[in-house]
């Protein structure tokens, strides 16, 4: 099921970046500075609404994606932005 759930969340986040080929490059940068692989990577569901979707992974890294902007304590003091645009935001456990 990870596997899957970490899949889609690559997926919606194409979606998202489709035009934005920078952005894509910058997730592609935290991707392999944290070591994230789809087939070995932890998934932590923190909130799945219609309009929000917070994963963690490998407890490095937390994914938001959708319109909502206000998603409480979700995201630790330890974390940071990353990177973030329209509907997506993710965040690295600063170090």
């Amino acid at each position: 099921m990870n596997t899957l759930s970490i899949s889609l969340i690559y997926f919606l986040l194409s979606i998202t970046l489709a035009a934005d080929f920078s952005a894509s490059q910058i997730l592609f940068q935290i991707q392999e500075r944290d070591l994230i692989c789809p087939t070995d990577s932890a998934l932590r569901i923190l909130s799945a609404n219609a309009d929000v979707y917070v994963a963690s992974i490998d407890e490095k890294i937390i994914v938001k994606i959708g319109p909502r902007l206000d998603i409480g304590k979700l995201v630790p003091p330890a974390f940071k932005i990353a990177t973030s645009g329209k509907d997506y935001t993710v965040w690295e456990k600063k170090e």
